[in-house]
C-alpha cells in the first residue's frame, strides 16, 4: 500500500514539473485579471490584499463581464437549457416517453438550481477561471445524506489534470490542506476511513489546527470486477493520500468521472486551455503602467513640487507633489527672478495619456468579446436582413467557443447529474417502452437559439422564394418540395415557445380532419345526386306523374 502511494506521489511531482511554465503564466494572468487566484508560484496568505500593484481595474471588469456572459449564454437560470431525448427518434415522439422525459428535465433542473447545491456560486467561479486561466474545474457529487447534489469549484493552482489518447480529460490529482480536526471530520466521520498517523499525532499533541497536506487522486480503474458494483470496482478510482506518511487513507470510486474540466481553447499537444486573458495580457500590463503614470502626472498637475531660493543651504531635490526644493538663486540663474518661488512645470499632457489609456482599454474589452456579445441585439431602424447578418457574425465569432463548452462543460455536468439521480430513483418508474434505451442531451442555450433563428429565417426565405416561383410559373406543384412540418418545428425551436403538439397528436388531428372532410364530401355528393335526379325527373315529366 505504501509503495502504491509513493508511486502516485512521484507521478504528482512529474505533473508539477511538467506544468512549471504554465504556472508562471497563470500567476501573471491572475495578478492583473483575477488576484484571488494568485498562488501558482507564490505563497498565499489568507486575507492578504492582492491588488497593491494594480492601477486600473479594466482587466478585472472585462473578465467578470465575460464570465457573466458565459453564465447567461450557456446555462441561464431563467429557462431549462437541457432537453433529454431518446437516441431512438421513433420512441422520442411517443406521448408516454415525452411525458417522462419532460419530467426528467424538470427534476434535473430543479436539483441543479437547488440553493443548497451551490451550483450558481461554484459554476460562476469556474466561468471566471475559464475567462482568465483558460481552464476550470467543477466537482459534481451528492451530499453525505444523499438528499441533494453538491457542486464545488476547484482551485487550479493545486489541480493537475491528465488526458487520454483523444485529448479528453479522464483523471486528475489535486492537493488539499486540512487541519487535523478537519481530517478527523472528513476521513473518519464522512468517509469512514482512517485519520492517518500525521493527523492522529497532531491531535495527540493538542494541535488540532495544524495544517496537513493531502492528495486526492481520481483516475480510471484499470483492474476491476465488472460484475460487482461496490466502491472498489467502479469505473473511476478515488484515492486519498497522506503526503507526510505516504499512506493511503481512503479508497472508493465513482460511476462517472465526477469533474467537469472545461477548457476555453486548446492547442495540439497541450493539456491546459488558453484564454482570452492570455491574448490581452500585454495590454493589461500596459494599462497598469499607464494608470500609474497618469496618476503621477495628475498629482504633479494638481499639487506640483515647489521651488524656492536658499541663501546658504541647497538640499537634494524633492520631486514629490507639494514638496519644496531649495536652490541658490544667484548660482542658478546669475540674477534674482521676479518670481523666486514657483511650481515646477512638468509639461505633462494628461488628455493624451487618457486617450492612450482608453485605446488600450478598448483592446482589453475587445479580447473579452464585449463588442461581439452585443451583436444579437437589434439596433434602431434595422432591417430583418441586417439583424440576421449581425446574428450570423455573432455565431461565426463566438459559436465555436460555446460549442466546445457545451461538450466539455455542460455535457459532463448533465451526464453526471442524470446518473446520480437515476441511481437514486429520483425519476420514478421508467416507462416500459424506454427500458434499456439510451438517452442523449440537447442544450437549448441562447446561443443555440440564435443559431436556430438563423436557420428559421433561412427556411422562411426559401419558402417565400419558392412561393414566388410557383406564382411566376403557375405551377403550384413546386410547393410539394417544402416540408411544412419541418419548417413549423424549426420556427418553434427558434422562438423557444415549445407550443407544438406531439407527432401522434398531429397525426390524430389530421386523420380526424380527413375523415370529417370525407364525410362532408360524401354528404355533398349525395345532395348533388339528389339535385341532379330531381332535375332529370322534372324534365322528363316523371316527377309530375310520380306526384299524381
Amino acid at each position: 500500500m505504501a509503495d502504491r502511494a509513493s508511486r502516485m506521489l512521484e507521478r504528482l511531482e512529474r505533473l508539477k514539473s511538467d506544468r512549471q511554465t504554465w504556472d508562471s503564466h497563470f500567476e501573471s494572468l491572475a495578478r492583473v485579471f483575477l488576484p484571488r487566484r494568485l498562488g501558482f508560484t507564490s505563497e498565499r496568505v489568507d486575507g492578504e490584499r492582492r491588488t497593491e500593484e494594480l492601477f486600473d481595474g479594466t482587466p478585472q471588469q472585462a473578465a467578470r463581464g465575460l464570465a457573466a456572459a458565459l453564465d447567461g449564454l450557456i446555462k441561464p437560470k431563467s429557462e431549462q437549457w437541457v432537453k433529454t431525448r431518446v437516441v431512438d427518434d421513433a420512441l422520442d415522439g411517443e406521448d408516454e416517453a415525452k411525458d417522462w422525459l419532460e419530467f426528467v428535465d424538470d427534476r434535473m433542473f430543479k436539483a441543479i438550481y437547488n440553493p443548497r447545491s451551490r451550483f450558481q456560486q461554484a459554476s460562476g467561479e469556474v466561468d471566471h477561471d475559464l475567462a482568465v486561466l483558460g481552464t476550470g474545474s467543477l466537482f459534481i457529487g451528492e451530499a453525505q445524506n444523499l438528499d441533494r447534489l453538491t457542486f464545488a469549484s476547484q482551485d487550479l493552482s493545486g489541480l493537475y489534470i491528465m488526458v487520454d489518447a483523444d485529448g479528453m480529460v479522464n483523471g486528475l490529482y489535486r492537493t488539499r490542506k486540512f487541519t487535523a480536526r478537519q481530517a478527523q471530520e472528513f476521513f473518519v466521520d464522512r468517509l469512514g476511513g482512517s485519520i492517518g498517523k500525521t493527523a492522529a499525532k497532531a491531535i495527540e499533541d493538542k494541535s488540532p489546527d495544524k495544517k496537513l497536506d493531502y492528495v486526492h487522486v481520481v483516475v480510471p480503474r484499470k483492474e476491476r470486477d465488472r460484475s460487482r458494483r461496490d466502491n472498489l470496482n467502479l469505473p473511476f478510482a478515488s484515492i486519498w493520500i497522506d503526503v507526510a506518511e505516504k499512506e493511503i487513507l481512503h479508497e472508493s470510486g465513482f460511476h462517472e468521472f465526477p469533474f467537469a474540466i472545461p477548457r476555453w481553447d486548446t492547442l495540439s499537444g497541450e493539456i491546459y486551455g488558453r484564454s482570452p486573458a492570455m491574448i490581452s495580457l500585454p495590454d493589461a500590463n500596459t494599462l497598469q503602467a499607464q494608470g500609474e503614470t497618469i496618476l503621477m502626472a495628475g498629482e504633479y498637475a494638481t499639487l506640483p513640487p515647489i521651488f524656492a531660493p536658499s541663501d546658504s543651504i541647497v538640499g537634494p531635490s524633492k520631486l514629490r507633489p507639494g514638496r519644496y526644493t531649495f536652490y541658490d538663486l544667484d548660482a542658478a540663474v546669475g540674477q534674482r527672478l521676479s518670481q523666486p518661488i514657483f511650481p515646477m512645470q512638468t509639461g505633462a499632457n494628461i488628455p493624451i495619456g487618457r486617450e492612450m489609456q482608453n485605446d488600450t482599454r478598448d483592446q482589453v474589452w475587445s479580447a473579452f468579446f464585449r463588442n461581439i456579445l452585443n451583436l444579437p441585439n437589434a439596433g434602431p431602424q434595422m432591417t430583418a436582413t441586417e439583424i440576421i447578418q449581425r446574428k450570423e457574425e455573432f455565431i461565426r465569432t463566438i459559436g465555436p467557443v460555446f460549442g466546445r463548452l457545451e461538450s466539455d462543460y455542460l455535457a459532463p455536468i448533465v451526464e453526471r447529474v442524470f446518473g446520480i439521480m437515476l441511481r437514486a430513483g429520483a425519476f420514478g418508474e421508467i416507462p416500459e417502452l424506454l427500458a434499456g434505451q439510451d438517452v442523449r442531451f440537447e442544450f437549448r442555450s441562447p446561443v443555440e437559439r440564435v443559431r436556430k433563428q438563423i436557420e428559421a429565417a433561412a427556411a422562411l426565405k426559401s419558402v417565400e422564394e419558392i412561393g414566388l416561383v410557383a406564382q411566376a410559373t403557375g405551377d403550384v406543384s413546386v410547393l410539394d418540395f417544402v416540408d411544412r412540418d419541418k419548417v413549423a418545428k424549426l420556427i418553434d425551436e427558434a422562438n423557444g415557445a415549445n407550443i407544438l403538439r406531439s407527432d401522434r397528436e398531429v397525426a390524430e388531428a389530421r386523420q380526424q380532419r380527413a375523415e370529417a372532410e370525407q364525410a362532408a364530401q360524401q354528404a355533398d355528393d349525395a345532395e348533388r345526386a339528389l339535385t341532379v335526379g330531381a332535375d332529370v325527373l322534372q324534365k322528363t315529366g316523371l316527377l309530375d306523374q310520380a306526384g299524381a
